[in-house]
């Protein structure tokens, strides 16, 4: 059982731009999640057209399906995917 509070931080696109096509730039993401910190685990939610709705970024627990199911429950509402990102081996 999870003794601790799991924060999710989010960031929204407010207009559009090439750079929100995460189908087309799915590896600039991998490559630039660093930016919000080490043992992150960093979700996209994305519209049926591959667009970004949500980039949602939270600590990872030691139990990584804890951590996205957190993203998931905070954000992941009316989206057509979700694409996750570890920067750290997850266990399993």
């Amino acid at each position: 059982m999870l003794n601790s509070i799991i924060v999710v931080e989010a960031v929204v696109p407010v207009a559009a731009d090439e750079l929100n096509d995460v189908r087309a730039k799915v590896w600039s993401y991998a490559m630039d999640q660093r930016a919000f910190g080490p043992r992150k685990l960093m979700v996209a939610f994305t519209d049926a057209d591959g667009q970004l709705r949500v980039l949602a970024h939270a600590k990872r627990t030691k139990q990584p399906l804890l951590t996205l199911e957190a993203c998931l429950d905070m954000h992941g509402g009316g989206a057509a995917a979700a694409v996750v990102w570890c920067d750290e081996r997850v266990p399993t």
